[in-house]
C-alpha cells in the first residue's frame, strides 16, 4: 500500500524489479493465483462495491468478473469459487458463466477449493 490503496505487485522470487498488476484497478487485495500460475483472481472496489477480478498473465490486463468477495480457484484453473454475502457462486472465468452453489444460509465468507 503506497497510501493510494492496497494494490498487486509481482516480483520474482530471485528478487528484481516489481510489476504492476493492478494498475487498472488500483484498490486491489484478496488475490489468489490460479493452480496453473497463469491467472490472478483478487477483489477491488468500484464505486464502492467488492467486485472479483481476474488478471491474465498472457493478456497482460486484468477484467471484473463480477460482484463478490474471497475468490479461490478451482483445481482446472478455469473455475472460481466467490462469496457475495449471503451466496456461495461458482464462475467460468473464461465464459462468466456462473452458478450459485448456496444461498440462504446466513453471511457466506471465505470460501475456499482444495486444489
Amino acid at each position: 500500500d503506497d497510501g493510494s490503496g492496497p494494490q498487486l505487485r509481482q516480483v520474482r522470487a530471485s528478487g528484481g524489479r516489481l510489476r504492476e498488476i493492478s494498475a487498472t484497478f488500483p484498490d486491489a487485495f484478496a488475490a489468489d493465483w490460479s493452480p496453473d500460475g497463469r491467472r490472478l483472481a483478487f477483489v477491488t472496489k468500484l464505486s464502492g462495491e467488492a467486485q472479483i477480478a481476474i488478471f491474465d498473465q498472457g493478456a497482460e490486463r486484468a477484467r471484473i468478473l463480477g460482484p463478490g468477495r474471497d475468490p479461490s480457484w478451482g483445481a482446472d484453473s478455469l473455475h472460481v469459487v466467490y462469496s457475495t454475502g449471503d451466496e456461495l457462486v461458482i464462475a467460468n472465468v473464461d465464459n462468466g458463466r456462473r452458478r450459485t452453489v448456496v444461498k440462504g444460509m446466513g453471511q457466506v465468507t471465505e470460501p475456499c477449493w482444495t486444489k
